[in-house]
């Protein structure tokens, strides 16, 4: 076989590879229900907050906000350490994918530690919230802390210490949610995949020159 062709069906399952591992993955929620008996807004911005315990390492991959059906606004999310570090942040559109009550918006993979608490927040933003959901849904990823409230100072989604909180998981004010996922395996980086196939191509050529 000539070295031409080997180094073609190399980088041909080197970008096998990489496009499998560069495949999208599909969302999980965190939190779900039925269609909410209460859905509405009082003229007032508020910042609302979900706390939950990470049960195991998990891989965060889509923020969200709730979505009733004639939402008009974009929607600042951010999901915070219980401290009040900010671990990430976007923005959810009217374009990003609607899923039973929560539209996603995909964000760059980060992971939670088992057994820490999180605060997911999001903004209204003069749009309909929730409140006396029926059949809650908690992915078994998760363990259900409490939820929060604040009056907005803005528009972006922001951790408020004084904030009001309760745990009544059916009286929970609903605005964000988040997809989450078991801690993946770590995968070789693209340049990883650039060097393994580089060294092989090297051997290949040594052996070949050997043999000649």
């Amino acid at each position: 076989m000539k070295i031409s062709t080997l180094l073609r069906s190399l980088i041909l399952a080197t970008g096998m590879s990489l496009a499998m591992c560069a495949s999208a993955t599909s969302i999980d929620p965190a939190f779900e229900f039925d269609a909410p008996g209460f859905s509405a807004n009082f003229g007032v911005d508020y910042n609302f907050g979900i706390s939950f315990f990470a049960n195991q390492d998990l891989d965060v991959d889509a923020l969200a906000y709730y979505d009733d059906g004639p939402s008009t606004s974009s929607h600042s999310v951010a999901l915070f350490k219980m401290d009040g570090t900010k671990l990430a942040e976007t923005i959810v559109s009217l374009s990003d994918t609607l899923l039973g009550n929560f539209r996603y918006s995909n964000i760059a993979s980060i992971r939670l530690n088992a057994g820490e608490m999180y605060r997911i927040i999001g903004n209204s933003t003069g749009d309909n919230f929730t409140w006396g959901v029926n059949n809650f849904i908690v992915n078994p990823l998760l363990t259900y802390s409490g939820y929060s409230y604040s009056e907005a100072n803005g528009l972006a989604a922001q951790f408020d210490i004084n904030a009001e909180t309760g745990r009544d998981m059916e009286e929970a004010v609903w605005g964000p949610s988040l997809s989450v996922h078991a801690a993946s395996v770590a995968v070789p980086e693209p340049a990883s995949y650039l060097l393994l196939l580089a060294g092989m191509a090297v051997l290949m050529m040594t052996s070949l020159r050997k043999k000649h």
